[in-house]
């Protein structure tokens, strides 16, 4: 859930208008659509309300293995353990989002 407060503080600052969020735990999903979720977070959810009723937005849940750009990202920020940050696209992540925009199939077997 903490991701999604950092997301949209992101999106505000950068003065969207229009945001989806897509997120791989229904419960969070779930939680926010409901204004029903941990009371550590019920302050930051007051302070963002003004800002997300004042733009289109929708938060949907996507299983982790439909979004392979976010689940190539969450890998490697669990191998990392780092913060990080990029103003456009890095580079390890160029050939998920090629195949996610060209609708290309992919493959994951375990």
């Amino acid at each position: 859930m903490a991701a999604f407060f950092l997301g949209i503080k992101e999106a505000q600052e950068l003065e969207m208008q229009r945001v989806w969020v897509e997120c791989d735990s229904a419960t969070v999903v779930n939680g926010i659509l409901a204004s029903n979720m941990p009371w550590e977070f019920i302050q930051r959810w007051w302070s963002i309300k003004v800002y997300l009723n004042s733009i289109q937005w929708r938060i949907s849940h996507c299983y982790r293995e439909g979004n392979v750009p976010a689940d190539v990202l969450a890998n490697r920020a669990a191998y990392t353990k780092a913060t990080e940050k990029w103003n456009d696209s890095p580079s390890f992540i160029a050939h998920s989002i090629d195949r996610e925009a060209t609708g290309r199939s992919y493959y994951r077997f375990c």
